[in-house]
């Protein structure tokens, strides 16, 4: 999983947000609150395993990295740093 390519799921889906968490499962909401309701998480530590040699953040263990979809022409848009599952 990349990150380009699940916010190309989550678009297609009509989601506003996507996530990616664990490396490479994606998740699509246009929930914002309930995506993020059990807070902040220092866990999303683990690299996307489409990508493994670059940057990209998709994050850990019960953990998600939380982006826009909208935000298609400015790469990423990160919403939150990292959101407990």
């Amino acid at each position: 999983m990349t990150l380009p390519y699940c916010r190309m799921l989550a678009s297609s889906w009509g989601f506003a947000y996507y996530a990616v968490q664990f490396g490479g499962a994606c998740f699509g909401s246009n929930d914002l609150e309930r995506a993020a309701r059990l807070g902040p998480s220092s866990s999303c530590n683990m690299g996307c395993t489409g990508r493994p040699s670059d940057l990209e953040e998709c994050g850990g263990a019960w953990a998600n990295s939380i982006y826009l979809t909208a935000a298609r022409e400015q790469g990423a848009a990160r919403v939150r740093a990292c959101i407990c599952r």
